[in-house]
C-alpha cells in the first residue's frame, strides 16, 4: 500500500474516532451538548470519585484478561497436535460457523444453556438431580467469562493455523528436533512463541473487543458491578439529562484505556520484530 493509500485508509477509519473523542471531551467537560454551562471539571470530579467507575473498569478488564488467557491455550492445543485435521475444508468450515454468530445471539445462547434449569443442566451427568448453579448474574460472573472465551477459540484456532501455514512452522519444527531440541523444547521455546508472536496484534484487538463487549454482560450479567460498556449505556438512557455528561465522561476514559491497550500493544510487537 502506497504512502497516499494508507493515509487515506488511516484519515477514512481514524477521523470519526477522534472526531467523535473530542465531542466526548467537550461534553465532559461541559463546553458542548444541551444546557452546557461552560468550562467545568465537575463531571470528571463526580466520575472520578465514583467507586462505580473503578469497579467497572476494573471488572471489563479482568473478564477480558481472564477470557484470552482461557481462549488462547484452549485455540494453541488444536493448532498445536491436531493440525492435519484443520486441513480438512469441512472442519474449518464449521470453526468459520461459530464466528459468524453476532454477539446478541451469542448471549442468549449463554441463557439457553447456562442457566439453572438450562441445557448445561440437563446434560452434565448428575447436575440435574444435584443441582446446577445458575452462572446467569453469577458473582464472579462465570457466565460472561465462558461465553466470552466460546466466542472466541473459533477465531483463534483459525487465526494460528493461518499463521502456523505463513511461517512454515512444521519446517521449523523439524529443524529444532534435527538440532536436539526435544519435544517440551519444541514446544515452548519454538512452537509456542512463534504463533504467539505472529498474533499478538489479533489477540491486543480481541482483547479491546472483549473489553467493550455489551450484549453478553448486558444479558448475562449482574446489575451490579457492571462492565464499562453497559454502565456507559444505561447511563445514556437514563431520562435525567444530569447523568449524560457522566456518560461523556466514562466514554473518554474508555476510549483512552483502549488507546493505552493499543499502544502497548503495537509496542510489544514492535519490539518482538
Amino acid at each position: 500500500m502506497s504512502g497516499g493509500y494508507r493515509s487515506l485508509f488511516y484519515g477514512i477509519s481514524l477521523l470519526p474516532l477522534l472526531a467523535g473523542t473530542a465531542y466526548a471531551l467537550a461534553y465532559s467537560l461541559g463546553l458542548a451538548g444541551i444546557g452546557a454551562p461552560g468550562f467545568t471539571a465537575g463531571y470528571w470530579a463526580l466520575v472520578l470519585q465514583s467507586p462505580e467507575t473503578w469497579s467497572s473498569l476494573f471488572l471489563s478488564l479482568a473478564v477480558a484478561f481472564a477470557a484470552v488467557l482461557l481462549a488462547v491455550p484452549a485455540a494453541l492445543l488444536p493448532v498445536l497436535f491436531y493440525s492435519e485435521l484443520l486441513e480438512n475444508p469441512v472442519i474449518r468450515y464449521l470453526l468459520f460457523l461459530p464466528v459468524s454468530v453476532p454477539p446478541l445471539t451469542a448471549a442468549f445462547m449463554g441463557v439457553e444453556w447456562l442457566g439453572t434449569g438450562g441445557m448445561a443442566a440437563r446434560f452434565l451427568p448428575g447436575a440435574a438431580g444435584v443441582g446446577m448453579p445458575s452462572l446467569i448474574n453469577h458473582y464472579w460472573h462465570t457466565g460472561i467469562i465462558i461465553s466470552l472465551t466460546l466466542m472466541s477459540i473459533p477465531f483463534l484456532i483459525i487465526l494460528f493455523w493461518q499463521h502456523s501455514r505463513a511461517e512454515k512452522l512444521s519446517g521449523l519444527v523439524e529443524l529444532a528436533r534435527s538440532l536436539g531440541a526435544n519435544r517440551i523444547q519444541v514446544l515452548f521455546c519454538v512452537a509456542v512463541p512463534v504463533l504467539l508472536n505472529r498474533a499478538l496484534p489479533q489477540i491486543g484487538l480481541m482483547f479491546v473487543f472483549l473489553f467493550g463487549s455489551y450484549e453478553v454482560p448486558l444479558l448475562l450479567g449482574m446489575q451490579s458491578p457492571r462492565m464499562i460498556s453497559v454502565l456507559i449505556a444505561q447511563k445514556f438512557r437514563k431520562f435525567d439529562l444530569a447523568d449524560i455528561p457522566h456518560a461523556y465522561v466514562l466514554t473518554v476514559i474508555y476510549a483512552f484505556v483502549v488507546g493505552i491497550i493499543a499502544w502497548l500493544v503495537s509496542r510489544t510487537n514492535r519490539g518482538a520484530a
